[in-house]
């Protein structure tokens, strides 16, 4: 029988792995919803595409998943990883700080649309013998799944930038086009 998860951040002070894509956690502008919405612009490659590495990925996020340790799952696609974050954190009522981004460009990190990655919450301690054995386990097939974040509170904060309340994201979330109609 098979097993799913939801979306949905579940508990607080859950990490949130970033697994699969490149190690630079994210470097693909081209063809994106960041620079059609934001500057109207609409060139650059679309993403490189290997359906082997994304086969690899997937098949370890659903072995996960079917072990019982992830409590969420989000791939990113349009977006990238602030658009996914904010889903799970929306869709679950829970905020989430992702604070590991030092050193990358957080415009790539949190927007790029690199393919083959997913965002994981774990019900395991960060600390634990569990996620270290998970994360030999990726690590071993070429896999990355760093460890970004945690889950909690009730905004969501991308590194550096200033934090954005659930209630806010969601105003803006589900009004969008009321006020889209009202001209």
């Amino acid at each position: 029988m098979g097993k799913s998860v939801g979306i949905g951040f579940v508990a607080e002070n859950q990490p949130i792995l970033l697994i699969g894509g490149p190690a630079e956690r994210g470097t693909h502008l081209g063809q994106s919803i960041y620079l059609r919405d934001l500057f109207d612009r609409r060139d650059g490659d679309a993403p490189h595409v290997d359906l082997a590495a994304e086969r690899k990925t997937g098949d370890f996020v659903r072995k996960l998943i079917r072990s019982g340790v992830v409590t969420a799952c989000h791939d990113l696609s349009d977006g990238g990883l602030g658009v996914a974050l904010a889903e799970m954190a929306l869709a679950g009522d829970i905020g989430a700080e992702v604070t590991e981004v030092t050193g990358f460009d957080p415009i790539r990190t949190f927007f790029g649309e690199d393919q083959g990655r997913y965002l994981v919450t774990l019900n395991l301690d960060p600390q634990g013998d569990e996620i270290m054995a998970l994360w030999r386990e990726a690590e071993s097939l070429g896999i990355q799944a760093p460890w970004i974040g945690n889950t909690g509170g009730t905004t969501v904060k991308l590194g550096d930038a200033s934090a954005v309340a659930l209630s806010d994201l969601r105003a803006a979330h589900e009004g969008w086009f009321p006020n889209y109609m009202k001209g």
